[in-house]
């Protein structure tokens, strides 16, 4: 029997990339042609992820973020109650049922993305980032972890696509950050920019997964009268 938690996902995802007829529902193109199955995404999630929502969780208390938190691209839901926040997963497994599978439309103390923008193709990844970027609050903290370039390349067989990711034995799509690609922070601060609130953001580097950014929302500087 159809998901229906996972249809309506999945029709959010095809309205976001066009849903071109070429592609199945569900779908996108990636840059070598190839198709990638998108609930693909959420199969990447491993128990050892734990331990970096535990390195989140005692940053968000040494920063004092409020209590109104978002896991967001929860994966199998194993780090949410660490964290002490809601989740959204547009793809949820059997046994998960995340607060949101479409992307909630208010904000938060602290948004927490783990492991998520290195699982996602480039047309996806970039809407994530602007996304959850858009879910702080004004002083609201995110935290955003991932996998690095050196990390990802160490795969077993990896199947170039040609935007600087690879597809996996496992069929899972995967993205490192720096190296020949860019930066995490780069990128965060790239979207914020495309974004037009470039200057909304403050970020630094913080020990997360691979390669973590730690990012707060600052309200706009007021011009100085003459």
């Amino acid at each position: 029997m159809p998901n229906p938690i996972k249809k309506k996902a999945v029709k959010w995802i095809d309205d976001l990339t066009g849903a071109w007829d070429d592609v199945p529902e569900g779908y996108v193109r990636l840059e070598n042609g190839d198709l990638f199955k998108l609930s693909n995404s959420g199969d990447t999630q491993v128990a050892t992820t734990v331990g970096t929502y535990r390195k989140a969780a005692e940053m968000l208390d040494r920063l004092g973020s409020g209590d109104k938190r978002i896991d967001y691209g929860a994966g199998k839901g194993l780090g949410t109650d660490i964290i002490k926040a809601k989740s959204y997963e547009p793809f949820p497994e059997e046994g998960f049922t995340p607060d949101y599978t479409t992307p909630p439309n208010e904000l938060f103390d602290a948004v927490v993305n783990l492991n998520v923008l290195n699982v996602l193709p480039p047309q996806i990844r970039d809407q994530v980032a602007k996304e959850l970027l858009d879910r702080v609050r004004m002083g609201g903290d995110a935290l955003v972890g991932a996998r690095s370039y050196s990390d990802v390349m160490n795969a077993k067989n990896p199947k170039m696509v040609g935007d600087g990711g690879i597809v996996t034995s496992k069929g899972t799509y995967q993205y490192g950050f720096g190296g020949k690609n860019e930066g995490l922070i780069d990128y965060m601060n790239r979207m914020a920019e495309d974004m037009g609130e470039g200057k909304r953001f403050t970020m630094e580097k913080a020990p997360l997964a691979a390669t973590g950014a730690k990012i707060k929302r600052v309200p706009k500087k007021k011009k100085s009268g003459k």
